[in-house]
């Protein structure tokens, strides 16, 4: 099975479609739809010293070393797809793993292990199949309301841009989005990033304090 089943999520309109939404929906998760792999990837001590958050979902680690040193882990597998017959969540994934012995904030640890996907989980493809279709009824200009209702005045209307048609193709499935994102902090989507490059200086401390703020 290939990696994005195309008959799964729209066929030929998928075919078509893809190489628009793909890239929109990656940045939504923030790089997290790759390839199925094994190999080595380097990972940070986060603040608390045990906790290390890796750059890819893992479905397996074989090892973590310090230096070339092996260190005790703990894997921590909390993602999944659950199959709608078994009730099981068959194939669980993780991003995180805490060290069982405290490092030094900021160190690099070396991650082995399988990380990405054989085949796109099916919530996935279901957030893949929903853009499609919006996208091809938007094409279609099936999203164009027409309404007739004072004698012979008749108004007629497109409902959505391009872009609001993806924005609100994905609202269904901001869960989803959720669950599967490696950002740090998703983005409520369809808002605005606003970043705060600007240091905070408290509010006690006036212009004229000389402190190169």
């Amino acid at each position: 099975m290939s990696f994005i089943p195309i008959e799964n999520i729209g066929g030929d309109n998928a075919r078509k479609w893809l190489p628009t939404i793909l890239p929109a929906l990656q940045k939504l998760l923030c790089g997290a739809m790759v390839s199925q792999a094994t190999g080595v990837n380097p990972a940070i001590v986060c603040e608390d010293g045990q906790t290390i958050v890796l750059p890819a979902w893992y479905s397996s680690i074989a090892k973590v070393t310090v230096n070339d040193n092996p260190v005790a882990f703990t894997f921590n597998s909390t993602v999944g797809d659950m199959d709608y017959i078994t009730g099981q969540v068959e194939q669980m994934y993780g991003n995180t793993l805490t060290l069982e012995t405290k490092a030094q904030p900021g160190t690099v640890v070396t991650v082995t292990g399988t990380y990405g996907f054989d085949t796109l989980p099916a919530s996935l493809q279901a957030v893949l199949s929903g853009m499609v279709s919006a996208m091809q009824r938007h094409a279609d200009e099936t999203d164009i309301i027409t309404s007739k209702s004072i004698e012979d005045v008749s108004v007629s209307y497109q409902r959505n841009t391009s872009t609001d048609t993806l924005t609100q193709a994905i609202q269904p499935y901001l869960s989803v989005i959720n669950m599967w994102s490696l950002c740090e902090k998703p983005l409520g989507v369809g808002g605005i990033a606003t970043p705060n490059t600007l240091p905070v200086v408290p509010y006690w401390i006036g212009d004229g304090d000389g402190l190169g703020l």
